[in-house]
């Protein structure tokens, strides 16, 4: 799939787009590894996160620009698309190698995209620090 995506952006691709977009994909990579800390804290705290799982699932998949990009969408949902973390990163990636417009300028998204990151570290941080708080307090029966 990566060999046939390259040959059909082959007349927009260069290397310092790849290499620009491949680190706004590991941006937002690390975004959401925060946001997996967070999840299996509130998974470990609460157990019964499903319906939330659910929401995130559909939400990575259709508010991101995953499959369809965030532009088409009415204002509402591009807003909530918007904070998602992988939006800014897929974004970016789109731009640099296939040259396509961005959703703001690409200044603003890198900043968005960075501060979504510390941004998610903090909130994650502060998770699993009540999570061992807690776990101090309770211990780890409710595992």
């Amino acid at each position: 799939m990566f060999s046939v995506g390259l040959w059909l952006t082959r007349s927009t691709v260069t290397s310092s787009g790849v290499v620009l977009g491949l680190l706004a994909t590991a941006i937002s990579v690390a975004s959401l590894a925060q946001l997996g800390t967070i999840f299996g804290a509130l998974t470990l705290r609460y157990r019964q996160v499903t319906a939330i799982f659910g929401f995130f699932n559909f939400a990575f998949q259709m508010l991101t620009g995953m499959f369809i990009p965030i532009q088409i969408l009415p204002g509402p949902l591009q807003i909530l698309g918007q904070s998602l973390p992988q939006t800014f990163g897929m974004d970016l990636l789109r731009h640099y190698v296939m040259g396509t417009k961005s959703i703001m300028p690409v200044e603003y998204e890198w900043i968005l995209l960075f501060l979504q990151l510390v941004i998610l570290a903090v909130i994650a941080r502060l998770a699993v620090l009540y999570l061992e708080r807690e776990a101090k307090e309770q211990g780890l029966h409710y595992i």
